[in-house]
């Protein structure tokens, strides 16, 4: 099994920081790696989209079955996403204090994406929508 985390340290309100995650009809305004369109419901199914260039050049895009798996407000989101038979993958954000900050995990270590080239930004750019 292939595992990857990192985190981004965000000085913004908790409930800012839940917000822009949860927006997921605000996503491309942050990344251009991933589309997500659904609810916000365990059980819930996700329309989830990722968005990238193939060896070419060409913009491509893979849609996934997606089902949210856990909401607890303003500490965790966490979705799973497969393309049958091939790969699942469990993603989340994960809300954490520190001292005047909020930490968010992206789902992309480093900004690439870890599915090929990466001409997109991860997650982790939410931190320059928060300021």
């Amino acid at each position: 099994m292939f595992e990857a985390s990192s985190d981004v340290s965000l000085k913004a309100s908790p409930s800012r920081v839940w917000r822009t995650v949860t927006a997921f009809d605000q996503y491309p305004s942050w990344t251009s790696a991933i589309r997500i369109s659904g609810g916000l419901e365990p059980g819930e199914p996700l329309d989830y989209t990722i968005i990238y260039r193939d060896t070419s050049g060409r913009m491509r895009t893979r849609k996934l079955m997606g089902v949210v798996k856990e909401v607890c407000r303003m500490k965790r989101l966490a979705w799973r996403v497969s393309f049958p038979v091939l790969f699942v993958m469990d993603l989340s954000f994960d809300l954490a204090r520190r001292p005047g900050r909020h930490a968010v995990p992206s789902i992309c270590p480093g900004n690439r994406p870890p599915f090929g080239p990466a001409t997109a930004k991860a997650p982790t750019a939410a931190a320059s929508s928060l300021r």
